[in-house]
């Protein structure tokens, strides 16, 4: 039996691209859960019967999610109305702002120059004079610390990535020590056949007991454009992932 929300309850819908909207369940009969129809839809791309979508909402044990379809459009009582129509059963997700699937493949990891925290940049002390003749300095003053010269490239392998963030671990035989939380990087991967190129910081280190791999939490400090662009594969995968198990 598929796990459904519940009349009333307020629901998110994302669609193919990644993008979300909120709505609220209106009614239900037998499988077809009837929403109101999202008010912030984009106009320039219309949803149509067959689009694919994913339903979520929240229950005590996190976040429900379930694969479903566009079955119908219509309007009652000047209410605008969609019919979903499930396409498998719900699962539930942990509770965190964007969704994670697992990735795999090789990555790479490069130290960038200057302050990960951007408080320079706030502040305005980016645009003085004497900032860019002491970055130089700044930098050897680091690696005579043990910090990673800017054009330093660590090999990495992808463990899992959502629209926010990424984990990574740091291939063997590398002086990485220097891969520190808070130092600023680029990073370069793949994800459902296309590539990202995007700088982040390092949230997290975590070292693990030998023979197994340092690991890296990265967060992304990228654009809109990118979040969008990456959000689309994220979500790729995951039905996806939600296909293959149904086989």
């Amino acid at each position: 039996m598929v796990d459904l929300p519940d009349v009333g309850d307020p629901v998110a819908i994302r669609d193919e691209q990644g993008r979300t909207y909120r709505s609220r369940v209106e009614d239900i009969d037998a499988d077809i859960i009837t929403v109101a129809q999202p008010v912030d839809l984009p106009v320039l791309e219309p949803f149509v019967e067959g689009d694919e979508l994913l339903l979520t909402w929240t229950r005590a044990e996190g976040v429900a999610v379930l694969a479903a379809h566009l079955a119908a459009t219509r309007t009652e009582r000047t209410i605008r109305l969609w019919d979903l129509l499930p396409t498998g059963q719900s699962w539930t997700e942990q509770r965190r702002e964007h969704v994670r699937v697992p990735a795999g493949g090789t990555m790479s990891v490069q130290v960038v120059a200057g302050d990960s925290t951007g408080a320079d940049a706030a502040t305005g002390d980016a645009a003085d004079a004497d900032v860019a003749a002491d970055a130089d300095v700044a930098a050897d003053a680091d690696v005579a610390a043990g910090a990673p010269r800017p054009s330093t490239v660590f090999r990495a392998q992808l463990v899992d990535v959502s629209e926010s963030a990424l984990r990574c671990a740091l291939a063997p035989g590398q002086d990485d020590e220097g891969l520190t939380e808070g130092v600023a990087v680029s990073t370069r991967f793949s994800v459902g056949g296309s590539e990202f190129e995007l700088p982040g910081v390092i949230y997290r280190r975590h070292e693990q007991d030998r023979p197994e791999p340092t690991r890296l939490v990265v967060r992304f400090e990228h654009s809109e454009r990118d979040a969008d662009a990456l959000r689309k594969e994220v979500f790729a995968v995951q039905l996806e992932m939600r296909r293959s198990r149904r086989g």
